[in-house]
C-alpha cells in the first residue's frame, strides 16, 4: 500500500541554492589570496552590517523585542577595539575579545535589573505607536490567570472593558 503523500527532503531549487551558497563560501574563503586590502576591508564592513541587520531582524521580527539599548554596547565595543588596536598598539585579534569583555563588563550592572522585567516593560515606550506594547502576548502570568477563570467571568470582564482597552 502506497502512502497518499510524498516526503521530499530537497527540491531542485533548494539544491541549486545550496550549490550557490557553497560556491559563495568557497570564493569568500579564497578572497584573501587575490583581493586587495581595501576589498577585504569593504567586505568585512559589509558583513558586519549584515550581521547587525540579522541581529535586529531576530530581535524585532521573530522575538518581538523592540529595544534600542544593545546598540550602545556594540558601539562601546567598537570604540574599545579601535582604541586598543590603534592607540594602545594591541594586536587586533587580542583586541576583539578584549572589546567584548569591556562591553560585557559595562552591561553587567544593568543586566541584573533588566532580567527582572517581565512582559511588555522592555518596549512599552515604543510599541505600535498607540501606546500598545508590541509583545502583548508574552505576559505568561496573565495568560495563566485567564486560563484558570471560568469562561463566563472572562467573557463578562471583556465585555465590560472599552473597545480601546482590548486592542
Amino acid at each position: 500500500m502506497t502512502a497518499p503523500f510524498r516526503v521530499e527532503h530537497a527540491s531542485r531549487s533548494s539544491r541549486i541554492g545550496s550549490a550557490a551558497l557553497a560556491a559563495t563560501v568557497i570564493v569568500l574563503a579564497a578572497l584573501p589570496a587575490f583581493a586587495g586590502r581595501d576589498d577585504l576591508r569593504l567586505g568585512s564592513e559589509i558583513f558586519a552590517y549584515i550581521a547587525l541587520a540579522s541581529l535586529w531582524n531576530l530581535l524585532a521580527g521573530y522575538a518581538g523585542l523592540v529595544s534600542v539599548g544593545q546598540q550602545a554596547y556594540v558601539g562601546l565595543g567598537g570604540y574599545v577595539l579601535f582604541a586598543s588596536a590603534i592607540l594602545a598598539g594591541i594586536h587586533p585579534l587580542v583586541a576583539v575579545p578584549l572589546a567584548g569583555l569591556v562591553a560585557a563588563a559595562v552591561a553587567l550592572p544593568g543586566a541584573g535589573l533588566m532580567f527582572r522585567l517581565r512582559g511588555h516593560y522592555c518596549d512599552r515606550h515604543l510599541g505600535d505607536g498607540r501606546g500598545v506594547p508590541a509583545d502583548r502576548g508574552t505576559d505568561f502570568a496573565a495568560r495563566r490567570r485567564l486560563r484558570h477563570q471560568p469562561a463566563g467571568a472572562r467573557r463578562a470582564r471583556n465585555d465590560a472593558e472599552p473597545a480601546a482597552a482590548r486592542i
